[in-house]
């Protein structure tokens, strides 16, 4: 990401790319409500989750989510529902 901490808008059911090449951060939610985040994680040459495929989704809660891998990673969050949401990450370097 261009910034640490990024702030990064999630339009509803699609999966966006957070996080390139991470190992350790958290994510934030900001927006709340009507809307429910979630996050998976990929290797950086893999390609991304598809929309509306929630089988790998990891649920983020209000209070964040803290991720942490061996190695570097590409991290996706998506908001499940009609609603957009926002997300705050702290990537740690």
């Amino acid at each position: 990401m261009a910034s640490n901490p990024a702030l990064v808008t999630i339009p509803a059911a699609q999966w966006t790319k957070v996080a390139t090449g991470a190992k350790t951060g958290w994510i934030f939610p900001l927006i709340f409500g009507s809307v429910n985040y979630v996050q998976t994680y990929r290797l950086t040459t893999d390609p991304a989750p598809t929309d509306g495929d929630y089988s790998e989704a990891v649920p983020v809660s209000q209070d964040g989510y803290e991720f942490d891998y061996s190695v570097a990673m590409d991290i996706y969050v998506s908001v499940t529902g009609s609603a957009a949401g926002k997300v705050r990450v702290d990537v740690d370097t």
